[in-house]
């Protein structure tokens, strides 16, 4: 068979120039006709071959095992069994356009809402397009113009345009690309352990700290001895002067994170007096530490101003014996498994005010706890500003994945 690239006499559009020997062309030129998938019940007992759905396609990867099955006549088989080098696009939902290319399978067939390719692979490697449809310039022809959301069916992908070189420059493209990605997969890979490090800087320092409390001899007092707690309330939606052009900082446990303790000073929703004065909500002074302890258990912060919250978030007033800073490291130490104790069992989802104020809780010197505040600040700034490194250099892996596309499929990689 020739292996010459021939295409249909029709004008191509070229949207950038390519090297010698490259041509734009059509995906219907260089493909099957794409094929829409089978429709019939998903079924956890092995009644037939396994039927692929989008929702098993995760991340570029598929858990054959967690796979269902389907019933399907021999007939029907034969049309819809998928097969190595077959190519699978999501045409509806969140993963709208991704592809994913078989290289290995049980007996399976792919469902209804997925579109199969089959490369013409005397003119074009699959793993070639594969790659292709990972690129930009792929993306670019789906995402409407203005638009957030892909579109895809076969007509749209039928009409996709693919710079394309000849097969051994596709080979040597394949290869250097799988090259090139096996070592940012390893990089990706190292740099995970690291941030899996850095997310148990806190914890460690606050298990020494507070593990050793006995040993340290220090003395244990109950939280209501020492603070004044109380929840926070939420003034009526309906009432339009309760919240318009609120002023007054209202915290709910989206406005917090987990595992660490939250500078409180700002918030997503604020209300206005009115709604404080006809609510629940109360007034936090500076330094309250807020604890959520209603369905989300266990977020810590410190207000940096006054503040209000809902009724999720309960307010600790500290006694001058006890720092407040000291008491949210204490916390956070517990987390949300120690907390929900309080509660009465592990899964409770709600620590009303009277197990609270029975937390007991470890009381050194005060120029103790002043001394170790600062120690655990330092611990947590660090880890905050490693963290956030380690992330922005996941963000940088990934738009080098796409840079290795965007430069392969314009004959410069």
């Amino acid at each position: 068979m020739s292996t010459k690239l021939e295409t249909k006499n029709r004008k191509t559009p070229e949207p950038y120039p390519l090297p010698k020997g490259w041509k734009w062309v059509e995906l219907a030129d260089i493909c099957q006709k794409p094929q829409y998938g089978y429709t019939a019940p998903a079924n956890p007992e092995e009644i037939g071959p396994k039927m692929l759905r989008i929702t098993d396609i995760q991340n570029g990867m598929v858990n054959w095992e967690s796979v269902p099955y389907c019933k399907i006549s021999d007939s029907e088989l034969g049309k819809y069994k998928l097969e190595q080098d077959d190519i699978l696009f999501a045409r509806t939902g969140a993963t709208t356009g991704k592809s994913y290319l078989i290289k290995c399978c049980p007996l399976a067939v792919f469902a209804s809402y997925l579109i199969r390719l089959k490369a013409n692979k005397s003119q074009v490697l699959p793993e070639f397009i594969y790659f292709f449809f990972q690129s930009p310039q792929y993306w670019d022809q789906i995402i409407p113009r203005g638009g957030a959301q892909p579109h895809m069916n076969a007509k749209i992908l039928s009409r996709v345009i693919v710079p394309i070189p000849d097969k051994k420059e596709q080979r040597r493209i394949v290869a250097r690309i799988e090259q090139l990605f096996e070592k940012l997969d390893e990089v990706k890979r190292l740099k995970k352990q690291v941030l899996a490090q850095v997310k148990a800087l806190l914890p460690s320092a606050l298990h020494q700290v507070f593990s050793k409390a006995d040993e340290k001899g220090w003395k244990w007092v109950r939280l209501g001895e020492i603070a004044e707690t109380s929840m926070g309330g939420t003034p009526k939606t309906t009432m339009q002067e309760y919240w318009a052009n609120g002023e007054i900082i209202w915290i709910t446990p989206g406005d917090m994170e987990k595992g660490i303790i939250n500078k409180v000073y700002d918030s997503n929703r604020k209300i206005t007096i009115k709604g404080l004065e006809n609510s629940n909500a109360k007034l936090f002074p500076i330094n309250t530490v807020l604890l959520t302890t209603t369905a989300t258990i266990g977020k810590v912060g410190i207000s940096s101003t006054k503040v209000s919250s809902n009724q999720q978030i309960t307010g600790i007033v500290c006694e001058e014996i006890l720092s407040p800073p000291f008491l949210a490291y204490f916390l956070v130490y517990l987390g949300e498994h120690g907390l929900k104790k309080l509660g009465g069992e592990a899964t409770a989802t709600h620590i009303n005010q009277k197990n609270l104020k029975k937390l007991k809780i470890p009381l050194p010197p005060l120029a103790e706890q002043k001394r170790i505040v600062a120690y655990l600040d330092k611990i947590q700034q660090k880890a905050q500003v490693l963290q956030k490194l380690q992330e922005e250099t996941q963000k940088d892996i990934t738009t080098l994945r796409e840079t290795i596309l965007h430069k392969a499929f314009r004959g410069e990689l």
